[in-house]
């Protein structure tokens, strides 16, 4: 009896451990954005003070066209749109190795006002040095950080807000107000991210292709914690390779990136979704093998604290598994072949609130290698349970050294009902970008 009680003590401290342990670090990361703002603030002074020695002005600009095959199931939605893209970038360096990177957004849409938009995508200042025989690093501002190995889908990426307006497959994000330390030593590189404000999902409206057949209200956004978009989110990561791989382990604890989604009315009475923000907590690992010819790749996670497709809270484990295999110079030409293939996987099926809860992807990646720089993919994508599919291709090409033409289409096919895509299934696209790099 006695050994009994010692036993529910023992468990009763480690769940109040564990309960408390994120609590403790968020209350030490607040004093550390205090010291490290102010000894920031105090470095980054001396920018304005210091001699420049370096400046640098780049960038972007494009032209984008984009054409619908079919008519859309609402009649307010548009069949082409024609827009323009700017992504300047500002560098400076002073002589002390401080830098400053400006990397603002704009795309104007003739046709649809909610694409024409502005964001800062990179806006931080960063600081480095050496300590002994390892090397530190620290930005503060406006930043992107990327995680993950796969081709498919990016599925551990969590730092960064998907920017849906600018691509609805999630692949650009938003730039995240943080503090980012990083340490390489020895022993594998370190990483630290403080996160103080949240970023909202942007979402397309009533005018554009590629949505829900509702359109989301984000006027009407709740958040699981009272602190709103000031929720204090934490990440660390590590990372290291040891010959063949190459490693990553990663923990993220705050507002979940991706919103439920529920039922609700505007001001107007029409019927709208509703997004909602909720505290979750995710582990996760990315590892890549090489071997000669083969990149075996596996993306994976647990997470809890997220609802599933029927609005309840479902602790579950995602991941994604493949090989990319690259073909040198086939039939003695230049060119270089990389055949993909790749499972994706989430716990929750039918209940997950992801489209690929068991697919597999298989692409062809052709390398041409020419002086134009050309590049082909052709992708598939195959419900393994259900009739669902699509296909991808993508091309670019280099006309000269500032000059840059890409070309993509994507195609849905025998979507069902019960898919996640089904509001797509009259939106296959094809879509002509010309590139100007200054």
């Amino acid at each position: 009896m006695c050994e009994s009680k010692t036993l529910k003590a023992r468990r009763f401290w480690q769940v109040l451990d564990c309960k408390y342990f994120f609590y403790s670090i968020k209350t030490i990361s607040i004093l550390l954005i205090f010291g490290i703002t102010f000894g920031l603030t105090y470095q980054l002074s001396n920018i304005a003070k210091a001699e420049i020695t370096y400046s640098e002005l780049n960038g972007e600009i494009s032209l984008e066209s984009r054409y619908f095959f079919k008519d859309p199931i609402n009649n307010i939605q548009q069949n082409k749109n024609l827009s323009l893209v700017a992504k300047p970038e500002v560098y400076l360096e002073n002589n002390s190795g401080t830098s400053l990177t400006i990397t603002p957004f704009f795309r104007f849409d003739e046709s649809d006002s909610h694409r024409t938009h502005w964001d800062l995508r990179e806006a931080y200042a960063m600081l480095y040095g050496d300590l002994e025989s390892s090397q530190w690093e620290i930005r503060i501002g406006f930043d992107k950080v990327f995680w993950g190995v796969t081709e498919s889908f990016h599925l551990i990426d969590i730092i960064n807000q998907s920017d849906v307006v600018e691509d609805p497959s999630l692949e650009e994000k938003l730039g995240q107000p943080m503090i980012h330390g990083t340490w390489v030593s020895n022993l594998g590189n370190f990483e630290a991210f403080l996160l103080p404000y949240f970023r909202e999902r942007t979402f397309l409206g009533q005018r554009s292709r590629l949505r829900n057949n509702l359109v989301v209200d984000s006027q009407q956004t709740n958040y699981e914690s009272a602190s709103g978009r000031n929720h204090l989110d934490l990440a660390m990561r590590y990372s290291n390779t040891f010959e063949l791989f190459d490693i990553g382990l990663s923990m993220f604890d705050g507002t979940n990136r991706s919103p439920t989604l529920s039922f609700g009315l505007d001001r107007g009475g029409s019927l709208v979704l509703i997004p909602t923000y909720e505290q979750i907590r995710q582990y996760s690992t990315d590892t890549q093998v090489t071997l000669e010819s083969w990149l075996l790749k596996f993306e994976g996670y647990w997470r809890n604290g997220e609802k599933n497709r029927e609005l309840i809270e479902q602790d579950y484990a995602a991941f994604i598994s493949g090989f990319e295999y690259t073909q040198y110079a086939p039939f003695n030409s230049k060119a270089e072949l990389a055949f993909i293939g790749e499972f994706l996987w989430d716990s929750r099926g039918k209940n997950s609130l992801s489209a690929f809860e068991n697919d597999f992807f298989s692409a062809l990646r052709i390398a041409i290698n020419d002086v134009n720089s050309t590049e082909i993919l052709i992708g598939y994508m195959q419900d393994l349970d259900e009739s669902s599919r699509s296909f991808a291709f993508e091309l670019g090409r280099r006309i000269n050294d500032q000059w840059f033409i890409e070309f993509n289409s994507t195609l849905f096919s025998n979507l069902v009902s019960r898919d996640l895509q089904f509001p797509l299934r009259r939106d296959n696209f094809a879509e002509l970008t010309l590139n100007y790099s200054f």
